[in-house]
């Protein structure tokens, strides 16, 4: 194999496995600077004041480990979800009606300042009328849905 054409195709496998997991956006990314520095010790306390950015659809704190089903409708567009946490938590969020509408979107953040944004998903076009929302870990967090506009 000439080194050119080994070049290009380890250009391209890296770009591949790149886009694999979709890139990590940044709270620039979701126009949430508002929540720069909401996530760590005291979340608890902080919650009741929560900054307001114009992304965010859905705000809830509450302690891990908690489940629950949100039928607030979602229209169809691009989504994230934004985590804050005072301890160790996982969030995840699936559609529920209709189920399989997307894949099921998992954050986790631990440690920090700033909290941790999802990937990226896509409501289709039928839209969802309803999710399943489980927390696990242990510790106090905030979730908002974010919707994604632009190259967010």
């Amino acid at each position: 194999m000439s080194r050119r054409l080994g070049a290009a195709l380890a250009a391209v496998l890296l770009l591949s496995l790149a886009g694999c997991g979709g890139e990590q956006l940044t709270l620039e990314d979701v126009d949430a600077t508002e929540f720069a520095g909401f996530s760590g010790p005291g979340l608890e306390g902080r919650c009741p004041s929560r900054p307001d950015a114009p992304a965010v659809l859905q705000f809830g704190c509450g302690p891990a480990p908690d489940t629950g089903t949100n039928t607030s409708a979602l229209s169809p567009g691009n989504y994230a979800l934004m985590l804050a946490c005072d301890g160790a938590v996982s969030y995840t969020m699936e559609a529920v009606e209709p189920a399989g509408a997307f894949k099921p979107v998992e954050v986790s953040c631990s440690t920090g300042d700033d909290p941790v944004i999802s990937r990226r998903f896509t409501v289709p076009d039928s839209g969802v009328k309803s999710t399943s929302n489980v927390s696990t870990g242990d510790g106090w967090y905030a979730v908002a849905l974010l919707r994604v506009v632009g190259n967010g």
